[in-house]
């Protein structure tokens, strides 16, 4: 009976000391106080974006996301990899797409504005030994 006491204790005293682990973490700027989580809670997250399809103002598929490209100096998506042109994977070609170029279009796709013959002229995107 004593044991389980103590336990009960020691259990109940790291549960009362949570809230100000939390506390230091945000004060610390290691973590995001709950505040921010309406504004996270409308990103994207990465999982949406890896084989999200890409479409054209008009509604047309452009092709798919492959990869994100991540600054190393900011941590933050430059750009993303999106393989255009082509049929089930046969004939087409990657290219690197600035993350600005895409936004929220009909019925909230990710969107790029471009044409068939922007796309097409568009340099391959060449991953070398990234």
């Amino acid at each position: 009976m004593k044991h389980s006491l103590s336990a009960f204790a020691a259990v109940a005293a790291l549960l009362a000391a949570a809230p100000s682990y939390a506390q230091d973490a945000v004060d610390k700027g290691v973590a995001l106080p709950t505040t921010a989580f309406d504004k996270l809670n409308t990103s994207l997250r990465a999982s949406q974006l890896l084989g999200a399809t890409v479409y054209s103002p008009d509604g047309q598929t452009i092709g798919e996301i492959k990869e994100m490209l991540i600054s190393p100096e900011t941590i933050a998506v430059d750009a993303v990899v999106v393989s255009v042109g082509g049929f089930l994977g046969v004939g087409d070609k990657t290219i690197a797409v600035p993350m600005e170029k895409l936004y929220r279009g009909q019925e909230n796709r990710l969107t790029l504005d471009a044409s068939k013959d922007q796309l097409k002229a568009a340099p391959q995107y060449d991953y070398g030994s990234r």
